[in-house]
């Protein structure tokens, strides 16, 4: 605990951060992570809970062929160096068999994951374009309107 208002409830801390450019995944291989360049701090040992925020676009155009392309999010235990269990969540997902035209479909997704540490911690969000067929095209990733990574403390 790291405070108390009026001396009865707990006063806990908590953070959020703001992508602060495009994390671009065209060029990226299928299936790759990538560090969006969001991460917070858990300042000590205690429970919270993580949640992130992920603004994706997916664009397409007829050189892309059919496609089925999908962008998932994580978290990163940097100190750990290891995913946090269970926090891999798929944000959009998009496909066409025939595409005809130019094609951007943009979709937000928000996810919660609560943690437990020992000590400081440090927890990024990483992304990755995951396509089973075809190929994206230029705004393909993580757009920084409202992507935010965030955390509370919720007990000792």
């Amino acid at each position: 605990m790291t405070g108390t208002s009026s001396g009865l409830r707990p006063v806990y801390p908590s953070d959020e951060v703001l992508l602060p450019a495009f994390v671009d995944l065209v060029a990226t291989a299928s299936g790759a992570w990538v560090n969006s360049g969001l991460a917070v701090v858990l300042p000590g040992p205690g429970t919270y809970e993580i949640s992130a925020t992920l603004h994706t676009v997916i664009a397409t155009n007829p050189s892309s062929g059919s496609y089925n392309i999908a962008i998932a999010g994580r978290l990163w235990n940097t100190s750990a160096g290891a995913a946090v269990a269970g926090s891999q969540y798929t944000v959009q997902q998009t496909l066409d068999n025939n595409p005809a035209s130019f094609n951007s479909d943009a979709d937000m997704g928000t996810f919660h994951r609560f943690i437990t540490v020992t000590a400081p911690t440090t927890v990024r969000l990483e992304v990755a374009r995951i396509n089973t067929s075809g190929t994206p095209v230029a705004t393909t990733g993580l757009q920084t309107a409202n992507t935010r990574l965030a955390f509370k403390k919720i007990s000792d």
